[in-house]
């Protein structure tokens, strides 16, 4: 068995998948039996007051003052073609005094990976601060493959002027070249697992779960146009379909293509409100079609108003 990860490349406006390993095009008929293991994991470490700089950590701050916890993903399998984005995010727990983090790449190699930007404005690319300028604690790095050859490589994290101590994180991210899978035209069972807050409210982050799909819900692969479609809503049109890699505006990681199923976890998109809230939890939305017929037919009406469904299916980017 092969393994690939699909990365960067959002499946609504494109049924070309940037892969990584080899694997043969999916016809709708077979499959291939080639994927990556949905290994990523979340983690959430406790920052002790101490290791913070020596302001923070070595004064009184305040009874109601407990150690800030980091959040993100290890363990991503991703493609060495193009830029991904890779986001961290800290629970204050009292803690307002801007604190930032360094972060390198290792192992010391030529090439090697790069990082090319930071949403923590007026920081080098490869810094963090919680909280930013604008009172956030989510930031969010872009990193370059650089031309680095396919690989094991961690983002190793520190705190600048940290106390003691030390406060040490090791981020493994495994680099793969790429290659394409390409999904059949047709219609897929829709079975995601979204991750949602407890009210269903998009600017509500307290108590964030799993929501599964609804019942009936199918996405459609058309040679004019994806539709993702449940029988509450209807369907919803995407932009039309392209072989070519688009940009994409969340990233999948850890994908495969097996069993006449694409599975792949998907990361958190800045602009949603909760996603710092999303990434803390621990929770990891899982995007999963499975292939059932050739029929480009869609199921439902096409959707022409609003609902709370639609929140939850903009969280990992089954609607627009």
């Amino acid at each position: 068995m092969k393994k690939i990860s699909v990365l960067l490349m959002s499946l609504f406006g494109a049924t070309a998948l940037v892969a990584c390993g080899s694997g043969s095009s999916g016809n709708g008929g077979g499959s291939s039996g080639v994927g990556a293991p949905n290994a990523a994991s979340s983690y959430n470490k406790t920052i002790p007051l101490a290791a913070l700089p020596r302001q923070l950590g070595n004064t009184n701050l305040g009874s109601a003052v407990e150690s800030p916890v980091l959040s993100g993903f290890t363990d991503l399998y991703i493609s060495n073609k193009d830029s991904y984005e890779i986001s961290f995010y800290v629970e204050s727990n009292g803690v307002t005094t801007p604190f930032t983090m360094n972060f390198t790449i290792k192992p010391d190699s030529n090439p090697k990976p790069e990082f090319t930007s930071t949403t923590s404005a007026g920081l080098p690319a490869n810094q963090c601060r919680f909280p930013d300028a604008n009172g956030n604690y989510l930031c969010t790095l872009t990193i370059s493959p650089n031309g680095a050859p396919a690989g094991k490589y961690e983002v190793i994290g520190t705190i600048v002027g940290g106390g003691d101590p030390d406060f040490v994180i090791h981020v493994i991210n495994n680099y793969q070249q790429p290659t394409e899978v390409q999904l059949p035209y047709g219609t897929y069972a829709n079975n995601t697992t979204y991750v949602v807050p407890d009210d269903n409210l998009p600017t509500s982050c307290s108590g964030m779960h799993y929501k599964e799909a609804i019942a009936g819900s199918t996405v459609v692969i058309t040679s004019n146009g994806n539709y993702s479609c449940n029988p509450l809503d209807g369907c919803y049109p995407s932009p039309p379909v392209n072989t070519a890699p688009l940009p994409s505006d969340g990233h999948y990681f850890n994908a495969m293509w097996k069993n006449n199923t694409f599975s792949a976890n998907v990361s958190f998109y800045q602009w949603d409100d909760c996603a710092g809230a999303q990434l803390a939890s621990g929770l990891i939305a899982t995007e999963r079609l499975t292939y059932i017929s050739s029929s480009q037919t869609l199921p439902y009406p096409l959707y022409q108003g609003q609902s709370a469904n639609k929140s939850a299916m903009k969280a990992i980017g089954l609607a627009r």
